[in-house]
């Protein structure tokens, strides 16, 4: 839904659908139309013309205007505290005002929250004042996202925080791709903290950004061990550590050369063709492969040569490059990403190498 877009106009395309029975509306922008934000409007137009909606999933967002005459939470949220949405149709809503680092907004949705992506705490971190159209107005809030992305100290601070209550603000039962970002320093028991948030085995990506020389006082291949027998159906990992050869180091030592079998993809910052032949003949398990490094080119060539020498079969391989000011310099986007093959003492019948080379 873009900002322009009016209830009439929903309502002028939902009108030829009676039988509608799931019902999902989200909005990237800013919504200008106060009807939308207007549960009577809703309630009247629902019996009216979509008598067998039974699910209704909507995520609307607002400039919280300061004129007194505005809406509010309070104002929002009471026109959806009548038997209609809580006794006939059991819709849980919820509005909140939050303080956006340039505007302040309105936003009211659906529980369970429906978001692709989700930035934890920090959304709850802007929230001033919040309401729901039921008593229980400080319940957990379920989340339908797919991405979520988590800061580690916020995330072990609020559990401080809350210590004495037995559940997070926030759950995630369906999220797949987690990125967590360290800042100061790990964790202890990262697992156990993630577990109330986050089903752990339902996800399939992990991307651990180190945005810092980060201090670790526990051990760090333990504790990322521990992660990854507790979310066991991860398939990729992205390992990114924002130009800090110490971290590069940590985390090849740590985690990249300790991988489960289960990993199947990597990404990560490789500074050395050396490491990178390492990893290679450790983790064979894995099926492909991302180096971010400052010469690509140069780890293309050396890396081809040394599996063709292993008799490693690289199905095919491609290189990112940018070019850069100076040699030292790093940009993320310079890679070499490759596609591994079996050895071919392991084929039953050995076959070529396939090289497709890209220059972005």
């Amino acid at each position: 839904m873009n900002c322009n877009i009016l209830m009439a106009d929903i309502e002028s395309v939902l009108s030829f659908l009676p039988t509608l029975t799931h019902l999902q509306l989200m909005s990237e922008d800013r919504l200008l139309d106060t009807r939308l934000f207007d549960g009577s409007c809703w309630e009247n137009f629902i019996r009216a013309k979509l008598p067998l909606l039974n699910k209704f999933e909507f995520y609307f967002s607002r400039i919280a205007i300061t004129d007194p005459d505005c809406i509010t939470v309070e104002s929002v949220i009471a026109s959806f505290r009548t038997s209609f949405w809580l006794e006939i149709k059991h819709w849980i809503v919820k509005c909140h005002h939050e303080c956006g680092k340039y505007y302040p907004k309105y936003h009211l949705y659906s529980i369970p929250i429906i978001q692709d992506n989700f930035n934890c705490p920090e959304q709850r971190s802007m929230i001033r004042h919040s309401a729901s159209n039921t008593a229980d107005n400080d319940a957990t809030l379920i989340v339908n996202a797919h991405r979520l992305s988590v800061d580690l100290s916020q995330i072990v601070g609020q559990a401080i925080s809350d210590k004495a209550n037995a559940t997070m603000p926030y759950v995630f039962p369906n999220v797949t791709e987690l990125k967590i970002v360290i800042n100061e320093k790990w964790s202890a028991s990262l697992g156990k903290h993630l577990y109330k948030i986050v089903t752990l085995w339902n996800l399939g990506t992990l991307w651990l950004d180190f945005q810092c020389e980060c201090m670790s006082t526990v051990n760090l291949s333990v504790e990322m061990n521990t992660l990854l027998k507790l979310a066991s159906n991860i398939r990729s990992l992205r390992i990114s550590c924002n130009k800090s050869e110490r971290m590069k180091m940590v985390t090849f030592n740590a985690i990249c050369l300790t991988l489960p079998h289960h990993i199947k993809r990597l990404d990560a910052d490789i500074m050395h063709v050396a490491d990178a032949k390492t990893l290679l003949e450790q983790a064979q398990h894995l099926k492909s492969v991302t180096f971010r490094t400052i010469d690509p080119w140069y780890f293309a060539h050396e890396i081809d040569l040394w599996l063709w020498q292993m008799k490693r079969n690289t199905v095919v391989y491609q290189v990112d490059a940018i070019r850069l000011r100076r040699y030292d310099d790093f940009e993320s986007n310079n890679a070499i990403h490759l596609w591994l093959g079996k050895d071919v003492n392991q084929q039953s019948s050995s076959s070529h190498s396939h090289k497709r080379i890209k220059l972005c």
